[in-house]
């Protein structure tokens, strides 16, 4: 079968550490669900205020957290 998916998105390395046991940052007031997979080490708490710039992963074995979104108003370039 062509162009099968496995189900496991690839992981962004950790820029500090080169680890790719990487999980994301999730914002806003965290209900039971989020709470849980906090606890279990799924995801990672960011808090309830939520900024442009935040960052949106956080590596488990350093504790880096990064990828920021590009600044409003800032081109990317290929």
């Amino acid at each position: 079968m062509k162009g099968k998916k496995t189900g496991k998105a690839k992981s962004t390395p950790c820029p500090k550490c080169g680890s790719i046991d990487v999980i994301p940052i999730l914002y806003g007031y965290p209900g039971p669900g989020m709470m849980e997979a906090a606890e279990q080490g799924k995801i990672a708490l960011g808090g309830c205020c939520v900024g442009d710039r935040d960052p949106r992963k956080q590596c488990k074995t350093c504790g880096e957290e990064f990828d920021r979104p590009p600044a409003r108003g800032s081109k990317i370039h290929p």
